[in-house]
């Protein structure tokens, strides 16, 4: 097998585990008006469901990365999936909503072994040269997820009930098993364990480039909550805009995200990951801040809101690649389940701050924000490993 085709291999079967995973992270969200008639709870209710799936999975990534690291990303992502399936399963079966808060809250448990492993795998098993190429087409295939769960679940879910959507969700599992079967057959080598026990002498949330690396992935994980979760009330409130028009601008950003991640993993081959996440999201933040401009015309708000999405996809690939590059070791997956749980931090502070500044009339300051939080994303940039990373390790 050439060098490519056992790469793009290796690149496929982790995109699709991660694709599923995304479907199991939304899964819940288009299926909220059926449960709410199910079990006559309100909203708040149903948010605080998926508010405990993501903290499971925050608190839990550095652990399952030391799993990772003890004994391989390929069999943690097969108990991942049958643990997600069967989660999803008992969920279906619910009959309270307190068994399917706890159904939920299990099959966030196997989610927080997603991004260390698929990471950790990609990071080893795939050549230097398309290692951004991996991570954009990985970024890829989170964004279709999140694209396909309204479509899949959402629809099935209104043409045969909320428990059909959830036993649909589950059987989505057997996609990413497939993959993994085939992940199975390449020759990658045997997994080495990491076998250091309590040797290892600085933690990772200690040296500083890994805590500037959790706040890089944390401000990353706010700009994603606080524009796609209030992008269209703040057009609402700043610019008179009708509610078919906001949603049109927040369509075409999300578009140029995914267009932004895709040109990204052919240009972070070219520039240095620091450079290149420089440059997308400083012009991100330029573009935030002209958005924060209440006099500027619809079509050229429109034109600025879709060049900051590209800017930002842009950065996408470049981000994970330097993680990468500075979590290379033997903790490595456990440096990736800490840096990446900031994602999960990011998306819960996110809606705090965006929220209220919505509800109070002040909308147009939402563009500011993700101007300051696209700016606070290069203090998090690192040109190359340096001796900070030297002998670096999670607490055991």
């Amino acid at each position: 097998m050439t060098q490519t085709r056992h790469d793009w291999t290796v690149i496929a079967s982790v995109s699709t585990v991660h694709f599923v995973s995304h479907i199991h992270i939304l899964a819940l969200a288009p299926l909220f008006p059926l449960l709410q008639k199910e079990f006559g709870c309100g909203y708040t209710a149903l948010g605080l469901i998926v508010i405990g799936y993501n903290l499971v999975t925050a608190l839990l990534q550095t652990p399952m990365g030391r799993i990772t690291d003890r004994f391989g990303g390929r069999a943690l992502l097969v108990l991942a999936q049958i643990g997600a399936a069967l989660a999803f399963l008992a969920a279906s079966m619910a009959q309270s909503l307190t068994g399917l808060a706890i159904c939920v809250a299990l099959a966030g448990i196997a989610n927080a072994v997603y991004h260390p492993a698929d990471m950790a795998l990609l990071s080893r098993h795939v050549s230097h040269t398309r290692r951004a190429q991996a991570f954009a087409t990985h970024s890829l295939a989170g964004i279709a997820g999140f694209t396909a769960a309204p479509l899949l679940i959402g629809a099935w879910g209104l043409i045969a009930g909320w428990r059909a959507g959830l036993m649909l969700t589950a059987t989505l599992s057997c996609l990413g098993l497939i993959a993994l079967i085939v992940l199975n057959t390449l020759p990658l080598g045997k997994h080495i364990p990491n076998n250091t026990g309590f040797s290892r002498r600085v933690p990772a949330w200690k040296i500083p480039v890994f805590r500037r690396q959790f706040g890089l992935f944390a401000a990353f994980g706010a700009i994603s909550a606080a524009s796609q979760g209030f992008m269209i009330p703040a057009l609402l409130a700043c610019s008179g805009m009708k509610v078919g028009a906001a949603t049109t601008f927040l369509s075409a950003y999300l578009l140029a995200i995914t267009l932004g991640v895709a040109l990204g993993g052919m240009t972070a081959r070219r520039l240095l990951p620091a450079r290149s996440l420089m440059f997308g999201m400083g012009g991100s933040a330029l573009c935030w801040a002209l958005a924060s401009l209440t006099l500027l015309p619809q079509p050229l708000l429109f034109a600025v809101i879709c060049v900051a999405g590209l800017a930002n996809g842009l950065a996408l690939p470049s981000r994970d690649t330097l993680l990468a590059g500075l979590a290379e070791g033997p903790d490595q997956a456990a440096i990736f389940g800490f840096v990446t749980a900031g994602l999960g931090v990011g998306q819960v502070i996110a809606p705090l701050v965006a929220g209220p500044l919505v509800d109070q009339g002040l909308g147009v300051a939402l563009f500011p924000l993700l101007a300051a939080l696209s700016l606070a994303c290069l203090l998090g940039r690192e040109a190359a490993p340096s001796s900070e990373t030297a002998g670096h390790s999670l607490p055991r």
